[in-house]
C-alpha cells in the first residue's frame, strides 16, 4: 500500500509540474486568463507537494520527523482553500464580469480563507483539527468536520451562483465549473471514510488538466492581436461539422478599404481598428457561436443550424456598432464591411475548399455591388 501511494503522489506531482512548466513557457503566454490559470496550476502543485511531504514524514521514526510532519500538515491546512479560491477567481475573470457580483464573491472568498487561517492558527495552540501523537501519526479531531462542512458550503454556493448565470457561459465551461465544485466534495467524503485512499489531489490535478484542454488550449491557438480563433481552428471545426453531417452557417466578412487606414495612419492604428472590429463581432454573436480571424482583415462567424433570424440579428448588431464607431472616431475612412452568407446542409457533398471558395465568391460579389453603388 505504501509503495502504491508513493507512486500515486509521484505521478500526480510530475503531471502537475509538467503542466505548470508548459503554461509558463514564454511562447505559450497570452493576454487574458493566462495569469489566473497559471496561478491555479501553481497552487494545485504546491498543495500536492505539501500532502506528499506530510505523508513522507508520517510515522517516520527519525530526529525531527514529528516537527516536519506537524509542519507540513499545518501548511496544508493553511493552504487548503487557496486552489479552489483561485479556480473561482479564474472563472470570474474569464466569464463573470459583473462588478457588483464580483465584489460579493471576493468578500466570500476572503471570509472563507480567513476562517481557514484562523482555525489552523488556533490548532497550533489547541488541537481542534488534528494533532501528531508521540508515535508520529496524524490524528483527526472534531474540528475537521467544521472545516469540511465549510468547504462543502463554499463549493455548493459557487455552483449555485454559476447555475443561475449558466446562460452567459458555454455549456462545456459550466460542466467544468460543476466538476470543480462537485468532484472535490465527493473526494473529501471518500478520503474522510478511508484515509489511505488518495483521491483529492489527483482529482484536482485531473480537473486542472481538463481545464487546460477544454479552455486554455483554445486560448493559446487564438490570434494574438484580436483574441479570435485562427483559420486552422476554423478549418478543423468545419471538417468536424461535415463529418458529423451537421447543418451550419458561415458569414465571411471583409473590411472595405482597410488598406487606406494603414496607408493613411500606419499599422498601429490599423491594428487598433482590427481589435475594435473584433470586439464588435464578439458583442454581436451568442456564446454558442464562434468567430475567427480568417486573414488580415477578413473574419468568419460560424454557428450551427441555418436561421435567417440569427444571421440578420448578428449583422444588424454589427452595423449598429459600426455606425456608432464611425460617428465617434476621427478617421477619414469610415469603417464598413462586405460579407457573404452560406448555409450548408448536413448531407452536403461539398468539400471544405468548395465551401470556403463559395462563401468567398459571395463576399466579393457583395463588395463589388457596394463599390458600384458608390460610383
Amino acid at each position: 500500500m505504501g509503495l502504491a501511494r508513493f507512486n500515486i503522489y509521484v505521478v500526480t506531482i510530475l503531471f502537475a509540474l509538467t503542466l505548470y512548466m508548459h503554461v509558463s513557457r514564454k511562447e505559450n503566454r497570452y493576454y487574458g486568463s493566462y495569469q489566473y490559470f497559471r496561478a491555479v496550476v501553481f497552487a494545485t502543485l504546491v498543495l500536492v507537494c505539501l500532502e506528499t511531504l506530510s505523508w513522507v514524514f508520517e510515522g517516520l521514526q527519525a530526529p525531527g520527523a514529528i516537527i516536519f510532519n506537524y509542519g507540513f500538515n499545518t501548511l496544508m491546512y493553511y493552504f487548503s482553500a487557496i486552489p479552489i479560491t483561485l479556480w473561482f477567481i479564474y472563472f470570474d475573470e474569464k466569464y463573470f464580469q459583473s462588478k457588483r457580483v464580483l465584489q460579493i464573491k471576493r468578500s466570500l472568498y476572503i471570509a472563507v480563507n480567513l476562517i481557514m487561517f484562523l482555525l489552523t492558527t488556533i490548532n497550533l495552540v489547541t488541537p481542534i483539527l488534528f494533532e501528531i501523537d508521540t508515535s508520529n501519526h496524524y490524528v483527526r479531531k472534531g474540528g475537521l468536520l467544521l472545516i469540511g462542512s465549510l468547504q462543502i458550503l463554499y463549493l455548493f454556493l459557487y455552483i449555485l451562483i454559476a447555475f443561475f448565470q449558466r446562460k452567459k457561459i458555454p455549456q462545456r465551461v459550466f460542466h467544468l465549473i460543476a466538476m470543480v465544485s462537485i468532484l472535490p466534495i465527493l473526494s473529501m467524503f471518500i478520503q474522510v471514510l478511508n484515509m489511505d485512499f488518495i483521491i483529492l489531489c489527483p482529482i484536482l490535478v485531473y480537473i486542472t488538466f481538463l481545464a487546460f484542454i477544454v479552455i486554455e488550449r483554445q486560448e493559446m491557438i487564438k490570434d494574438v492581436l484580436t483574441g479570435l480563433s485562427l483559420r486552422r481552428h476554423l478549418e478543423g471545426r468545419l471538417i468536424y461539422l461535415l463529418e458529423k453531417e451537421k447543418d451550419f452557417t458561415l458569414i465571411l466578412i471583409d473590411l472595405n478599404d482597410f488598406k487606406k487606414v494603414n496607408d493613411l495612419y500606419g499599422h498601429m492604428i490599423g491594428d487598433q481598428v482590427l481589435i475594435d472590429f473584433s470586439e464588435m463581432i464578439k458583442k454581436s454573436i451568442h456564446h454558442i457561436d464562434e468567430a475567427f480571424r480568417y486573414a488580415g482583415d477578413e473574419f468568419v462567424i460560424l454557428f450551427k443550424g441555418h436561421s435567417p433570424i440569427v444571421t440578420d440579428s448578428i449583422l444588424s448588431k454589427l452595423k449598429i456598432q459600426m455606425k456608432s464607431y464611425n460617428e465617434n472616431q476621427d478617421l477619414e475612412v469610415n469603417l464598413s464591411m462586405s460579407y457573404g452568407i452560406l448555409t450548408v446542409e448536413g448531407h452536403t457533398h461539398q468539400t471544405l475548399r468548395e465551401i470556403i471558395h463559395k462563401v468567398d465568391l459571395m463576399m466579393y460579389e457583395d463588395k463589388k455591388m457596394k463599390k458600384q453603388d458608390h460610383m
